[in-house]
């Protein structure tokens, strides 16, 4: 804007190109970020592996959907596992990277108070927190099992040929042999728990196929509920905003930055206006001011100055008045006149 009317510039060229460069970094990085959250396979999305909120093909979301059609009560439960778990329910602890002392011993107390625990998956270290003498877990040799006499049929059981119990210490094998098992069952207290040694048969990719689906349903018996320990797959309790992917939450905040940058740029400035130069009065009025103040000086002066009284007239004045001609009366009244309007003055 123009400087002579006194009011503020704008920014300058350097200033809206540094904005400009600003604004444009934040909305390539917010433009990536939303097409590599379109790209992602939902799968990346949708839990993670023997979860069930998964449903790639290691998850186990098709199984909680099959409980649930069969009339088992199903709870995905996030963050630590509860101590409050209902005694008839069956807890499902799969594929868990490792379990906190606070998760052990409320398994313990589950299974004690009579509940069911499955735990399953590949390399089960926590096993020797939970028994003294766990099962010993190897690498499989096969991935079809004959599910007699747990099921009454031929059609085998498939597995991911992740691995098998080779030695089942204490607890009953249930389909396998003590050398070779695949499903293992111990009773602990006034409950029991099943030691699955691959969870393949749960999973989304292969519970449809053979008799894997009424295997899977067989794990929790005549139970009528079902809960699925999602914190140990790092689902905790959060929600809403902490909830939100972190790479969304970039995302917004280099928009809330860029929006607050562009705020700043097109706003109206706080405090004083510093303008680019000094700017100096119109000549016009300089000159008024110059004035002004000689009239205010000159009347200084004259108020200064001795009063000039007038004398009332002597005999010698009055001799010569007449002495050239002049009319004493006409003379007296101006005299008196002037006096009196000296006085008054």
């Amino acid at each position: 804007m123009s400087e002579a009317n006194g009011e503020p510039r704008r920014a300058g060229w350097p200033k809206r190109i540094a904005i400009g460069i600003a604004a444009t970094a934040f909305g390539y990085v917010f433009l990536s970020t939303m097409l590599s959250t379109a790209t992602t396979p939902v799968s990346q999305f949708e839990g993670t592996g023997s979860s069930s909120f998964a449903t790639d093909r290691g998850g186990l979301a098709a199984y909680a959907e099959l409980l649930r059609r069969y009339g088992v009560d199903v709870e995905q439960q996030r963050g630590p596992i509860d101590i409050a778990i209902p005694f008839d329910a069956t807890l499902f602890v799969i594929d868990p990277p490792s379990l906190d002392f606070a998760d052990r011993a409320t398994l313990r107390e589950h299974v004690l108070g009579g509940g069911r625990l499955v735990v399953g998956g590949p390399e089960p270290d926590y096993l020797g927190d939970l028994r003294a003498a766990p099962p010993t877990w190897t690498r499989a040799t096969h991935d079809r099992w004959d599910p007699r006499p747990l099921l009454d049929t031929e059609q085998p059981v498939v597995t991911a040929n992740e691995g098998e119990w080779s030695d089942p210490g204490p607890a009953e094998v249930i389909v396998g042999t003590n050398s070779s098992a695949l499903l293992l069952i111990e009773r602990v207290g006034d409950g029991d728990i099943v030691y699955l040694a691959d969870s393949g048969p749960l999973t989304n990719d292969l519970i449809d196929t053979s008799a894997n689906a009424a295997f899977a349903l067989a794990l929790v018996d005549d139970r009528t509920a079902a809960v699925f320990a999602e914190g140990v797959h790092g689902y905790d309790s959060a929600s809403g905003w902490r909830a939100s992917p972190s790479r969304w939450k970039t995302a917004l905040g280099g928009l809330l930055v860029a929006g607050l940058l562009y705020a700043w740029s097109r706003g109206a400035r706080f405090g004083p206006v510093e303008h680019p130069s000094r700017e100096f009065d119109p000549p016009r009025a300089e000159y008024v001011e110059a004035l002004g103040a000689t009239l205010v000086r000159a009347d200084a002066r004259r108020s200064r100055s001795p009063r000039i009284r007038s004398r009332r007239p002597t005999p010698a004045d009055h001799d010569f008045n007449h002495g050239h001609g002049h009319d004493s009366d006409h003379d007296s009244t101006d005299d008196s006149e002037f006096i009196a309007t000296d006085e008054r003055s």
